[in-house]
């Protein structure tokens, strides 16, 4: 787990954000498998490669701990580059909107789409459950076009 921002600070109004984003993803089903043991979100442009996209639902695809990393066949994390091109050509086949949506935004300049507006988002979309852990609230499918 990261390590906790100070509170208030725009860092930890990301971290809260992303935090909740990403819980929403887990326990659902595998889209190879349908397995729920341990599943989780996978970005399919990597949070580094676009920071646009972090909570961007179009960017996610649910994998189990198998098809995220651990195949040698299949797994965008794969020691093994056969693994990510066939987890690739997997999306392309079998998603191919979603394939069409990365290809479209692998590149997208963010420093042109200005900064990300971490507290707009955390105000928005998250509150805390019982054991004070960050939880999504509203539109899964939010898109930061949406709030210029």
């Amino acid at each position: 787990m990261a390590k906790a921002k100070k509170k208030g600070t725009i860092a930890w109004y990301k971290q809260e954000s992303v935090e909740a984003f990403m819980r929403f993803w887990r326990g659902k089903p595998c889209a190879r498998c349908k397995s729920t043991y341990m599943t989780v979100g996978h970005h399919l442009i990597g949070r580094g490669a676009s920071p646009h996209h972090i909570v961007t639902a179009k960017n996610m695809i649910v994998l189990c701990p198998t098809h995220h990393t651990f195949s040698r066949d299949f797994a965008p994390h794969s020691m093994n580059p056969f693994g990510i091109e066939n987890f690739h050509n997997w999306i392309k086949k079998t998603r191919p909107e979603t394939w069409a949506w990365m290809e479209y935004h692998q590149h997208d300049d963010c420093a042109k789409k200005g900064k990300i507006p971490w507290i707009d988002i955390y105000e928005a979309h998250v509150e805390y459950d019982e054991k004070k852990k960050p939880v999504w609230v509203g539109d899964i499918e939010l898109d930061l076009e949406q709030l210029k």
